[in-house]
């Protein structure tokens, strides 16, 4: 009986794809125009109250197409609370209202939102919440 060598060669396989779009890239974006500031804020006393939609605007969209907005805060609801007034037709939110509830800090994000094309941007601020205005 005869023996047969066998060689075993490693096999290489190359692939190449290659990914076309018919769709044009998009220019739109979204302008933080007047950005929300940090602000202090003192139990019992008045909340913070901004209209992200009226003039002026903390959001602009490059096409001026509509934004819809978002509110998040870090400690929601222990030591500010975030929300406002929301648009009916889509669920945004056009006023962002901090209201103070315990001392301490915390962060709120107010994101806009443009659409297919356009990427989401978002305005963060610092709130502090003390227990009464010190006199110096």
């Amino acid at each position: 009986m005869k023996k047969i060598k066998y060689t075993v060669l490693p096999l290489l396989v190359f692939f190449s794809f290659s990914c076309t779009s018919d769709t044009t890239p998009c220019e739109e974006e979204i302008i933080i125009e007047n950005p929300i500031p940090d602000t202090t804020l003192v139990i019992g006393q008045e909340p913070f109250r901004r209209d992200v939609v009226e003039e002026p605007v903390v959001f602009r969209h490059s096409e001026q197409k509509q934004i819809i907005v978002q509110v998040t805060s870090e400690q929601h609801g222990v030591i500010a609370s975030s929300g406002g007034k929301r648009n009916d037709t889509n669920g945004s939110v056009t006023v962002v209202e901090v209201v103070p509830r315990r001392v301490g800090e915390t962060q709120i994000h107010v994101t806009a939102i443009g659409g297919d094309c356009s990427p989401e941007l978002t305005n963060s601020f610092n709130v502090t919440v003390i227990d009464s205005v010190s006199s110096n």
